[in-house]
Order: C-alpha cells, then sequence, then structure tokens
C-alpha cells in the first residue's frame, strides 16, 4: 500500500468517524427535543425570588449540547428566570466567577457544573453579595473543597442527580431540578 493510499484512507476514516459522532449528537438532542413536544406543563407557584445563573464549559464539537443539555430551558418553560453562561475553564475560573457576580444587578441562584466547583466553592466560602445559593452539579468526589471544617458564607448544595443524561427519553432528572428550585424558593422565603 503506498503512502498516498493510506493518507487518503486515515483521513476518510477520519471524516466518517467525525461525522459518526456528529451525527450520535445530532440524533441524541433531537429525540430529547421531541420529549417536548408529549411534554405536559403543571402550574408552579413557587419561584425563586433571585434568577437562576447555570454556569458551564463552553461548546464544542464534542460537546455540542454543553453542561446542562435542556435543564434551562425546561426551568424556563416552568417560568424561572433562567441565565446560562458558558465561560472556559483556566485557573482564573475565581476571579471570573467573581466578574460574573459583580455585573449581575441582583443576587443569584449560581449553579455551576463539576469543571467549576472548586472556583465555586471559594466564591460561596467567601460570601459575595450577589450570590444567594451555590448548586454543583455532576461528579464531586474530585473537589479538594470537602475537607474544610469551616462552614461557608452562603448556603451550598451538591446535587450530582441533576445532571442530565444526553440519552435521556423522560423528564426525570428535570424533575428532580424542579423539586429542587422549589426547595430554593422555600430558603428564599426564610
Amino acid at each position: 500500500m503506498s503512502y498516498l493510499n493510506l493518507s487518503i484512507l486515515a483521513a476518510s476514516s477520519a471524516l466518517i468517524s467525525v461525522a459518526c459522532l456528529l451525527g450520535f449528537q445530532f440524533y441524541f438532542a433531537r429525540q430529547r427535543q421531541r420529549r417536548f413536544d408529549s411534554f405536559e406543563l403543571i402550574p408552579n407557584i413557587l419561584m425563586t425570588r433571585f434568577p437562576l445563573l447555570f454556569v458551564g464549559q463552553p461548546r464544542s464539537l464534542f460537546h455540542l449540547s454543553g453542561d446542562f443539555l435542556e435543564l434551562p430551558i425546561y426551568l424556563q418553560e416552568h417560568g424561572y428566570k433562567v441565565e446560562e453562561i458558558e465561560i472556559q475553564h483556566s485557573r482564573n475560573d475565581v476571579a471570573t466567577l467573581l466578574r460574573l457576580l459583580d455585573t449581575s444587578r441582583q443576587p443569584v441562584h449560581l449553579i455551576v457544573s463539576d469543571t467549576f466547583a472548586d472556583a465555586a466553592y471559594d466564591v460561596a466560602f467567601d460570601g459575595h453579595a450577589n450570590l444567594a445559593t451555590l448548586t454543583m452539579i455532576g461528579d464531586l468526589f474530585h473537589s479538594k473543597r470537602r475537607t474544610d471544617l469551616r462552614p461557608t458564607r452562603r448556603p451550598i448544595f451538591e446535587r450530582p442527580d441533576l445532571r442530565p443524561s444526553i440519552v435521556a427519553n423522560t423528564f426525570f432528572t428535570e424533575e428532580i431540578a424542579l423539586k429542587h428550585m422549589v426547595s430554593l424558593a422555600e430558603f428564599d422565603l426564610r
């Protein structure tokens, strides 16, 4: 086999792999969107006083749906004020989160993926004025802050069960998230 044939074969297999990967992502996204066709909206009277701010990683070729999939859309459908922000993970995550909170006009319920858990924990520990509560979603076992003995100045909720699934065909995770948002609203009433 010549070098040219080998190069063509490698390039075509790479293109086929990327096309299959994108095809699967679009297929699962379409399946998740179809759930909304049979969606029955249940009225919810207990809303959070402050908006929900989702902070996750930017979407990319291999991460098209983002960290939270349709969870923010589901909560918006239920009447919550939701904002989703995608930031690049870096060593200055604490400073980035502080800038986001500083630009907010009112306190927010911050919801972060496991990538930003340590930085968000530091922000909650310091007790920023625009941070009402912090909810961390995902695999949090790697968090170095779990061993701190001092209490944080803002309440923290670790909810790995709120991690959406790319192959979900029901609203089970979103319903758990809705119950958590109701508990945040009850916390706001204190």
